[in-house]
């Protein structure tokens, strides 16, 4: 998933919360992370974990838009 679509951000508020090395730009960053995916299974947007459900609503009401005329 984080290879095909880049981060919200590019960079870590807090490298102290990360266990882990190395800390790459695309990594998720948190479990609240969200994802919308096409019906096919491809991604197709990524979104921070503070992005609010309503704010996600647009894009996906115009992915199912896309869908009916494909």
């Amino acid at each position: 998933m984080k290879s095909c679509i880049p981060s919200t951000k590019k960079f870590f508020e807090d490298h102290t919360k990360i266990f882990y090395e190395p800390h790459h730009s695309d990594d998720i960053r948190w479990n609240f992370e969200k994802f919308l995916i096409d019906s096919n299974g491809h991604p197709i947007m990524r979104f921070d974990s503070d992005a609010e459900p309503l704010f996600i609503r647009q894009f996906i009401e115009k992915l199912l838009q896309l869908k009916q005329y494909i």
